[in-house]
């Protein structure tokens, strides 16, 4: 069985003009035993003027590494999808908060772009499927 450990360490180099904070997740099969764990990155940057929040999202699994940003948004989102197989069945599935599906893609790229700056602000859902996997994401439109 093939298990990645991320090991993070975090140097404060610009004073207190940054901040971090990590959410773990954690996916486990029909036994209970532990398949998978995600380590959510959170960054927000500091000004005088204004606070402004940054998150990317980021995840591997097996060779693939997918990482969402910016989130909250309010407008774009990119989905990178870093040594995606194409051999694969892959796509991305994106939902409003009753469930509705406002935009699925099969044919998917390193760097996809959506555009949510048509919708209305809220709580959407995002899901990628990587063969046998499944992920989701909660992204926040402002």
């Amino acid at each position: 069985m093939n298990r990645t450990f991320l090991f993070l360490q975090i140097a404060v180099l610009f004073g207190e003009n940054l901040c971090f904070s990590q959410n773990y997740y954690y996916d486990y099969d029909g036994s209970g035993n532990r398949t998978l764990r995600t380590i959510a990155l959170s960054k927000s940057t500091r000004s005088s003027d204004d606070t402004k929040k940054t998150k990317e999202y980021m995840e591997k699994i097996e060779n693939l590494e997918i990482s969402l940003f910016p989130n909250p948004t309010s407008g774009e989102i990119t989905v990178k999808l870093k040594n995606l197989d194409v051999a694969t069945s892959s796509a991305i599935y994106l939902f409003d908060n009753t469930g509705r599906l406002l935009e699925s893609r099969t044919e998917l790229h390193e760097e996809n772009l959506f555009d949510l700056s048509g919708f209305s602000r809220g709580i959407y859902f995002m899901r990628i499927f990587a063969g046998k996997h499944k992920i989701e994401w909660k992204i926040v439109k402002e």
